[in-house]
């Protein structure tokens, strides 16, 4: 437990550094946290936890790398296996959930595939793992809000400001 608890704090900060811009510290400290969490995996592979915050270090490297495109494909795909891994051990996680989603999403959001009809997939499973996440947990703020965007993208307007509400009814204060 206290690699995990480590991981976190690793990936709290490798978040700031990301907003602030600072892709090498924080790509730096994604990869310690992967390395503690990946150590947590082998101590119990029934644990889904470590498997989750595994695919949340995906999300922060992802958006560390978006000016790296030809390097996200391998990011957002390990991601979305490990979201799946913690599924198939918990398949009420929504965290698990959201973060699968918001890597679909990234998919679809920086056209990861040449063919348009795997972007279009990409959306679409953005929306059923992020719906499923809100369904398991309403408070689930950052799934709203990223469900917010995909209904924009679909184009369902109504869907989109009501996902957006939720979101600020979850956390007013969401980044």
């Amino acid at each position: 437990i206290t690699g995990a608890l480590r991981a976190s704090r690793r990936s709290r900060t490798a978040d700031s550094l990301v907003v602030a811009g600072a892709s090498a510290p924080a790509l730096l400290a994604l990869s310690e946290a992967d390395s503690l969490l990946a150590r947590a995996e082998i101590a119990d592979a029934r644990w889904p936890t470590p498997y989750v915050q595994r695919a949340a270090v995906s999300v922060l490297r992802a958006e560390a790398l978006r000016q790296d495109p030809a390097a996200l494909p391998a990011v957002i795909d390990s991601g979305i296996a490990r979201a799946t891994r913690a599924l198939a051990l918990d398949a009420r996680n929504a965290d698990a959930f959201e973060y699968r989603g918001k890597l679909h999403y990234m998919a679809f959001a920086q056209r990861v595939h040449a063919n348009p009809d795997h972007n279009r997939q990409s959306l679409a499973l953005a929306e059923q793992d992020l719906t499923s996440a809100v369904r398991l947990n309403p408070n689930q703020a950052g799934a709203w809000d990223l469900l917010s965007n995909v209904h924009y993208w679909k184009p369902d307007l109504g869907l989109a400001a009501q996902a957006a509400r939720e979101a600020y009814r979850a956390d007013s204060y969401l980044r």
